[in-house]
């Protein structure tokens, strides 16, 4: 089976709606990043884990007050300054806990600080606070989605999609949460949902692609990835993919050649790698296929699993080479 390539991590979104966000989430199944310190008590949302508190307790909200410092926040955010936005955006959700862009921003400020669990709890209060507000529904399900909890993220990107229906970026996301669950012909209904709204996605169509591939459907999956390759051209990933696909149908010397490209336009993608490796395995090229998976797993930092089934081939590799010859 195909391995599931998630996509980049979609930007949370606020009122203005939803990007596509920079941070890049884990390649491989089950990956994980180092948990997130602590929120400190001065930038933690209301309701998260070391949080202020009101000293009077029963303050009204002061709205007014509050949305200057929500304008405060994105304007630092906009400049790069993330732990002046985070203070100030923080502050807005004391003076107003019912100010629901001021979570969404703060999540997308802590996430941009590297502190998933802050952000987490920020998303997870602004669902609380409004269950039906499909930003909020998106962004938490999103944050259910990069820590691998795959069956949370469906159920909390069903709902942000019966709200944002023509939305193609809830809807690829969903379709990437029904893929890594298992539902791989509901993932394939979702993408091409997804690229109805918007053919430009590329990480659709090449999720399109495994989802086909995964079915048996070939030609599907061949030209999913030629799509991919037309919304971005030369993209290491779908030519990687296009090359599991040209391997499962022996057709090694094309496998080759489309591997080959993958790895020059980009030498840092460890999937090509192990790919690779298996091809020269196939063919019966030992010591070459040792040297490509031992590169894979000095570089990788992802998912144990798929680094102990790389280390468990090397060492079947290594058992299979010929002893000395016995003396006369």
């Amino acid at each position: 089976m195909m391995p599931v390539k998630r996509g980049r991590m979609p930007r949370v979104a606020g009122a203005a709606g939803l990007a596509i966000c920079a941070m890049v989430v884990a390649s491989c199944r089950g990956g994980a990043d180092q948990p997130a310190q602590p929120p400190d008590a001065a930038t933690a949302p209301p309701g998260a884990a070391g949080a202020g508190t009101d000293p009077g307790g029963n303050n009204p909200p002061d709205t007014a007050a509050a949305r200057e410092e929500l304008a405060r926040g994105l304007a630092l955010l906009k400049k790069g300054e993330t732990l002046e936005a985070i203070r100030s955006l923080a502050a807005a959700v004391r003076l107003d806990p019912g100010l629901i862009d001021g979570y969404l921003a703060l999540g997308d400020a802590y996430l941009r600080h590297e502190d998933r669990r802050s952000a987490f709890l920020a998303f997870n209060e602004a669902v609380l606070r409004d269950p039906d507000n499909p930003s909020a529904l998106y962004n938490l399900g999103v944050m259910h989605y990069m820590g691998g909890e795959f069956m949370n993220a469906e159920a909390l990107l069903i709902k942000a999609q019966k709200l944002r229906p023509d939305d193609a970026q809830v809807a690829f996301r969903l379709g990437m949460a029904k893929l890594n669950n298992g539902s791989v012909q509901d993932a394939a209904d979702v993408l091409r949902r997804a690229l109805d709204i918007d053919p430009s996605l590329s990480e659709a169509w090449l999720n399109l692609g495994t989802c086909m591939a995964t079915l048996g459907r070939h030609e599907e999956a061949r030209e999913a990835y030629r799509k991919a390759l037309e919304a971005k051209p030369g993209w290491s990933e779908a030519l990687n993919g296009m090359g599991v696909l040209a391997q499962a149908q022996d057709r090694d010397a094309e496998a080759e050649k489309l591997f080959r490209q993958a790895l020059a336009a980009d030498p840092n993608n460890l999937r090509v790698r192990a790919n690779i490796g298996s091809l020269l395995e196939k063919q019966g090229k030992r010591e070459e296929a040792i040297a490509e998976y031992q590169i894979y797993l000095d570089s990788w930092r992802g998912d144990l699993a798929a680094a102990e089934s790389v280390r468990k081939r090397i060492e079947i590799l290594r058992a299979a080479r010929p002893g000395p010859s016995p003396s006369p």
